[in-house]
């Protein structure tokens, strides 16, 4: 344990030691965690968690949760097993995603009322032009083909 998963969880070390990983997480998650670990320590393969298949989360001592990433290795040390558990904060990195999203379907959003607002002032063009030959004159705007529009 180091300083930097304290300040992340805003416990200390005092508060941690001896108690199991489960305590860090919120608690509809908790329970089916334990046979995760348990498979895991017993399987002996390295892994990831928190990446796009599956989120993880982290339960601060203040209640709130936060988005986490979680490396996982096996390791031995003086003839017993042991994890070593490397995380990390994605918090910002979650909201920064949500954001793009956002600005994302909001760009198509847009386009799609500007290739509507197009395809009604071509028809607005013709209609023009339509009413400038019933009147003998001539089409008062050049004629643009609908496949000529994106």
């Amino acid at each position: 344990m180091n300083k930097a998963l304290e300040v992340m969880f805003e416990y200390s070390q005092k508060e941690l030691l001896g108690k199991e990983v489960e305590f860090l997480l919120p608690v509809r998650f908790a329970n089916g965690h334990i046979t995760l670990r348990k498979h895991f320590f017993d399987k002996g393969v390295n892994c990831t968690m928190g990446n796009q298949a599956r989120a993880s989360y982290g339960n601060r001592k203040d209640g709130s949760e936060f988005s986490m990433e979680i490396g996982l290795a096996h390791m031995e040390y003086t003839g017993s097993k042991h994890i070593l558990a490397s995380v990390i904060d994605i918090s910002e990195q979650k909201r920064q995603e949500e954001t793009l999203r956002e600005s994302l379907a909001n760009s198509e959003r847009v386009n799609r009322l500007m290739q509507d607002r197009e395809g009604r002032i071509i028809k607005l063009k013709q209609e023009v032009n339509d009413l400038c030959k019933a009147l003998g004159s001539s089409p008062h705007y050049p004629v643009i083909a609908s496949s000529d529009v994106l």
